[in-house]
């Protein structure tokens, strides 16, 4: 009943008259404006609560949109990274680069390939080394067209790319020409050679730790090629060989040089060889008036200067030969007079110091200053006055020092002392001035051995000068010689009833026998880092031989002439 009633109202609440209705106009532009006006309603608004917000609310704003931006930017840079072709610009742009490194195997043996001419695009060049690596350093990322050229192997081109993990490729090249195989060892050793060189034209290729080197050459009618093998300290060598061979074995010569006196000719001439004993030839041409009793050799231990004492020019005064003291250069073959004198005897080296004593022949015996010791300085040219006395007791080089005893037949000497001369600082020192020397002897490296007129006996330490007594007689005197760089010495001694050739560091006492051989006496002396030269003397020969340091082997050089008792390379 209710219900029928409510509904009957409603009805009549939806009845209206039509014509009290009123039209209105809405244009779009008015909707527009109208939009307008809200829309600076809602950024007044904006604005106005903007004024009213809190320090914090305002924080967490701008840290939103923070946020907000870093996404974005993340997103867009993880899109362009992703692509390669924006990748490698943006990289570059901002600075990103890394060495990109090329491997080179030769196609099929996977033996690396040197010499190898390598180029990128943008003109950046490399060569590869003696492993087949070559390396672009600091090199923009991405692809690269990168060519490689070398004779026997043609030219290729391949695209690489380079990047964070791809700083890396390998590359196999194809022979195009014919491969020969040499390997290059020592001759006296026969260890392998690395770095040697073996050319072929404008091909080359440079030997492994194994001696090998493989060079590629062009295809050729011929049966055999020549071949230039060389090596760092070894002379050049041509080898002919077949074409049709694979493999080849060679050995080279070390190209240090060999100096000797010979009186092949009738005349003591000085030669030079190879130290296989080829390449014999004159350097210095004796005058026929050379007298074996004066004659004395001496060369310095960069092996480039050498010392001369010979009475050349037959000179005689007051009825006594005269002999000159010469350097020799000779590498170059010239000879230069410095000093002339009577009873010259050579000391020895004390580092590159040449010393001698000598007397005057225009003075008596009995003159105070009859005898004078010299030295001459190979580097500096000069020659100098140490000391002058009526004769010399002692006088020996050893390290860099001189030790010399004045003393006078015929007068008290006030200056009798066995006294030092160091020319690394020209300093002199005296040692035993209470006692009267009889004589010194060079008993090791590091010291000499000295007996005083009542039989005691002491040693003396070179290097500091110090001084203590021994309870026995001083050993025979030893001559060394010294390496190029000071830093060892070798020195001849009796092992087993055998002439033996010994080695050591100049620092440490860590000597070791390196050849024992019949006959092996003095001089000795070190040519290049591993050699030596030695001289043995039997009743079958006399000749100079070539020892190969580490591995001990020997080999003979050349017959000479062994004159001159104080012929050697004292040090």
């Amino acid at each position: 009943m209710n219900t029928d009633k409510e509904k009957d109202n409603a009805e009549k609440e939806l009845d209206f008259d039509d014509e009290a209705l009123v039209d209105v106009e809405i244009s779009d532009k008015d909707i527009e404006l109208e939009d307008q006006k809200i829309n600076k309603a809602k950024k007044k608004a904006k604005k106005e609560s903007k004024k009213h917000l809190s320090a914090d609310e305002k924080k967490k704003i701008r840290k939103k949109k923070i946020i907000i931006f870093s996404v974005l930017i993340i997103i867009i840079c993880v899109v362009l990274l992703s692509v390669p072709r924006t990748r490698w610009p943006i990289l570059n742009f901002i600075g990103f680069r890394s060495d990109k490194n090329i491997q080179i195997y030769e196609d099929g043996s996977k033996r690396p390939i040197a010499g190898v001419f390598l180029s990128l695009e943008n003109g950046t060049t490399a060569i590869s080394d003696e492993f087949g690596k070559a390396t672009f350093r600091h090199t923009t990322l991405g692809p690269h067209t990168l060519q490689l050229e070398k004779n026997g192997f043609g030219k290729t081109e391949q695209k690489i790319l380079n990047g964070f993990n791809e700083n890396y490729s390998t590359i196999n090249l194809k022979i195009v020409g014919i491969k020969l195989d040499v390997v290059i060892k020592d001759w006296l050793s026969g260890q392998p050679i690395n770095g040697a060189v073996v050319k072929y034209q404008k091909n080359s290729a440079t030997s492994d730790k194994t001696g090998l080197a493989s060079i590629v050459i062009r295809p050729t009618d011929e049966r055999s090629v020549d071949l230039e093998i060389s090596g760092q300290g070894y002379l050049p060598k041509i080898l002919n060989t077949e074409v049709a061979i694979a493999s080849r074995e060679v050995s080279i010569i070390s190209d240090q040089k060999n100096y000797f006196i010979s009186k092949r000719d009738g005349k003591f001439d000085i030669f030079v060889s190879n130290l296989d004993g080829s390449g014999q030839r004159k350097i210095i041409e004796a005058t026929s008036k050379e007298s074996d009793s004066l004659l004395q050799f001496s060369i310095s231990r960069n092996n480039q200067k050498a010392i001369l004492i010979a009475n050349r020019d037959g000179k005689v005064t007051s009825s006594r030969m005269v002999a000159g003291v010469y350097v020799i250069d000779l590498e170059k073959a010239t000879l230069q007079k410095i000093d002339e004198g009577s009873d010259i005897q050579f000391f020895g080296w004390a580092d590159d110091n040449a010393v001698y004593s000598k007397t005057d022949p225009n003075l008596k015996y009995d003159d105070a200053s009859f005898t004078k010791l010299q030295s001459y300085s190979i580097a500096k040219s000069k020659l100098t006055e140490i000391a002058q006395t009526n004769y010399l007791q002692v006088g020996l080089a050893a390290q860099n020092k001189v030790f010399y005893l004045p003393s006078d037949s015929y007068r008290e000497v006030t200056n009798a002392v066995l006294t030092s001369f160091d020319f690394s600082n020209q300093s002199r020192r005296t040692y035993l001035a209470d006692k009267v020397i009889n004589y010194a002897t060079r008993a090791s490296f590091n010291s000499i051995e000295i007996q005083d007129s009542s039989g005691a006996n002491y040693e003396l330490q070179i290097s500091n000068g110090a001084v203590k007594a021994i309870d026995r007689q001083p050993r025979d005197d030893i001559k060394f010689a010294s390496k190029h760089d000071g830093g060892q010495v070798l020195w001849v001694d009796k092992r087993d009833g055998q002439g033996a050739l010994l080695i050591r560091s100049a620092t440490a006492n860590d000597e070791r026998v390196v050849v024992k051989l019949g006959g092996l006496t003095w001089p000795v002396r070190f040519v290049g880092d591993r050699l030596a030269i030695a001289r043995v003397v039997t009743s079958q020969e006399t000749s100079d031989y070539v020892i190969d340091l580490p591995s001990s082997k020997i080999s003979k050089i050349v017959d000479v002439s062994n004159v001159g008792s104080n012929f050697g390379y004292g040090l």
